[in-house]
């Protein structure tokens, strides 16, 4: 995992483990897997062998060969990271803001979003703003809005520099009910950030990562009217199933850059270029 990752942790916690003597020592311990689509948790065993040449460690999570993880992975002592003892703090110093929603209809799906505000909105009360609409991946679902910050958009404001656009996240919940993002879910979501914030309605952008990169689609295809731009990240089929091992390829509908966009297993695909959207007319979409 990269460090950028690295700041953005399921969890922070202390361990007990168990030293494995023997020609190879190793290390093991127990611990939970949080974040299954299904909302379920798992208690795993992780094992870490010590490479003494190398002087590294180097395992990973014992599961069953028809769910293996990424991996392996390694473990050095120069290997170090951040984790800010105040997120709420640090993101300020961006310009992200925590927010929930004020629709209250909306809770049942996520406890509200990560919002970033440009550099100047304050400046003049009639300007109006483009607004990018980002959906995460299964990685950043849950309760804690600062995981939205590990990606996308918002890793740009944070390693690199200010955007010129008002950019929101919407949460979700790890829910048996749903997967991913419904539809009247985003609808809720974008009719609050249009009814709070200076948004330029013919400027309105929609990206995901993943899960979200397939919601961008369904989004995109369910209000095709509202976006100037489509950019989906990484997307896959919603049904799609990883355990056969294919590929899955999703057909892009509208004018865009690429012809095809793939998917392959549980594994990061190639990003497709900048969709530029324009409604479609074709009696697919009837």
């Amino acid at each position: 995992m990269g460090a950028t990752s690295l700041q953005f942790p399921f969890w922070v916690k202390e361990i007990e483990f168990t030293v494995v003597p023997g020609a190879t020592p190793a290390i093991e311990w127990q611990g939970d897997l949080t974040g299954a689509p299904n909302g379920a948790s798992n208690t795993v065993n992780f094992t870490f062998a010590y490479d003494r040449d190398r002087q590294v460690l180097k395992g990973g999570v014992n599961l069953p060969p028809d769910k293996a993880l990424d991996g392996p992975f390694e473990l050095s002592r120069n290997q170090a990271f951040t984790v800010y003892q105040d997120y709420a703090r640090y993101f300020a110093s961006k310009r992200l803001y925590p927010k929930e929603f004020q629709n209250r209809d909306l809770l049942r799906y996520g406890a509200g979003y990560l919002l970033y505000l440009p550099e100047n909105y304050e400046a003049d009360s009639r300007q109006t703003w483009p607004l990018i609409l980002f959906l995460c991946g299964t990685g950043e679902r849950g309760e804690n809005v600062f995981l939205l910050g590990k990606n996308g958009p918002f890793q740009m404001i944070r390693e690199k520099e200010p955007l010129p656009s008002i950019v929101v996240a919407p949460m979700l919940h790890v829910s048996r009910d749903f997967r991913s993002f419904p539809e009247t879910y985003l609808d809720g979501v974008l009719a609050e950030i249009q009814s709070n914030f200076r948004v330029d309605p013919k400027r309105i952008y929609l990206t995901g990562l993943s899960m979200g990169g397939e919601a961008t689609y369904r989004f995109a295809l369910h209000r095709p009217e509202t976006f100037a731009a489509i950019a989906p990240l990484a997307a896959f089929d919603a049904k799609y199933d990883p355990g056969r091992g294919k590929r899955a390829f999703i057909p892009l509908p509208f004018p865009c850059n690429a012809s095809r966009l793939f998917q392959c297993g549980p594994f990061m695909a190639p990003t497709t270029p900048l969709c530029r959207w324009r409604p479609p007319k074709a009696p697919w979409l009837r």
